[in-house]
């Protein structure tokens, strides 16, 4: 409990303990974003306030920033269909040696999975895009998903190794 009561110290004005014993996770900072592609350009400066903050190390904050791009991309493009208007927020938590970043929406539910591993027969089949989700499962040291109350909660992991 220890570890709980300086948890809650720390959580920024805008969140009570109260509303994230609603979540699955302990809520230190949250990014609420709209649902645009030029919104977007908020999330690197915010990775790089948290990996200052935190010793998140350059090469894990690379992982973080690319991660956390597909996903929303995806969510801006796919799931709203590039209308904006819509929220999306990113939590940021952190549990001993990771942290987590737990994206949520309310576009259609989209699990995401981990790709088929494919070899092409040669370099002219390749195609530019659609590689996203490879990289998130490259990437990331775990991924999860659930649909919850009409939301999608993707939980996105990194193990972090201080400098």
């Amino acid at each position: 409990m220890h570890w709980l009561r300086s948890l809650s110290a720390a959580l920024p004005d805008t969140l009570s303990p109260t509303m994230t014993q609603l979540l699955p996770h302990h809520v230190l900072r949250r990014l609420s974003l709209d649902s645009s592609l030029a919104d977007l350009a908020r999330v690197s400066p915010w990775v790089g306030e948290l990996a200052g903050e935190f010793g998140i190390p350059g090469e894990v904050r690379f992982a973080i920033e690319l991660c956390l791009e597909e996903v929303l991309s995806n969510v801006v493009r796919h799931g709203y269909g590039g209308e904006s208007g819509h929220n999306l927020t990113v939590d940021f938590s952190v549990r001993g040696g990771s942290v987590a970043f737990v994206v949520e929406d309310n576009a259609p539910a989209f699990e995401p999975r981990p790709p088929a591993e494919t070899v092409p027969e040669d370099l002219s089949t390749i195609r530019p895009g659609g590689q996203g989700l490879r990289l998130l499962f490259r990437f990331a040291n775990s991924v999860g998903y659930e649909r919850v109350e009409g939301r999608n909660r993707t939980t996105i992991g990194f193990e972090v190794r201080r400098e």
